[in-house]
């Protein structure tokens, strides 16, 4: 997300945080998956141990600006996650209107630079393969991509035939990956409709959620039974 879209307070609201974490760098936060089937069973069974799942959430910090997109380390943190988070903020004080036209472009920006990385990885591929010796199902996947990400299309909307599905995650493309965009709204605009943004993501392949990350944040502090 671009800076203060909100990425920081939700990373706390997921995983419990006091306070959010502040520089540069990615920081980590692994929080249990709560599941009444384990809690069951463990009354029924009565184990020595009861492993809950794990989901480890990633907060980077670095971020993209204006024109000057994301950084090296950003991108290379970006590559070992298994899914990507994209937190747009729905400005307050301005109309609906207004209001999802300016997630629709914080959401476009990111997007586009989460495409032209792939392009640059393509592209550098291609001239390769144009001189090397390469499996046909290779080259056919990165012409493919390289033509979609130069039509600034995300491969996750791309199909492709299965033996180049099979070559194609060694290059970890980043708009090949599973990612949600998450609308971070004030709380006195809940529930107000985003359309514009919600069928962008979903023309882009992206589940959308819309939620008030301060909130949630105050939420997830609290005590259990209040919560």
């Amino acid at each position: 997300g671009l800076p203060y879209s909100g990425k920081s307070t939700l990373f706390a609201a997921l995983t419990g945080r006091a306070e959010e974490a502040t520089g540069k760098g990615a920081t980590l936060g692994v929080v249990k998956v709560p599941d009444p089937r384990v809690e069951h069973l463990a009354r029924v069974y009565k184990p020595k141990k009861k492993t809950l799942a794990e989901i480890t959430f990633c907060d980077l910090l670095a971020g993209t600006g204006a024109s000057k997109g994301f950084d090296a380390q950003t991108v290379a943190a970006m590559k070992t996650m298994e899914a990507l988070v994209i937190v747009v903020e729905g400005p307050e004080g301005v109309g609906e209107s207004a209001r999802d036209e300016a997630a629709r472009k914080a959401l476009r920006e990111v997007v586009t630079e989460l495409t032209l990385s792939d392009l640059v990885i393509a592209e550098k591929r291609l001239e390769r393969i144009r001189k090397e010796k390469t499996s046909e199902a290779d080259k056919r996947a990165i012409e493919r991509a390289n033509a979609a990400l130069s039509e600034e299309k995300p491969l996750r909307i791309i199909a492709f035939a299965p033996d180049e599905e099979n070559v194609l995650p060694s290059y970890q493309f980043l708009s090949r990956k599973p990612s949600i965009v998450v609308a971070n709204l004030r709380e006195s605009d809940l529930g107000r409709p985003l359309p514009g943004l919600e069928a962008e993501a979903k023309t882009l392949g992206m589940p959308f959620v819309a939620l008030c990350a301060a909130l949630e944040r105050e939420i997830a502090l609290l005590d259990p039974e209040e919560r």
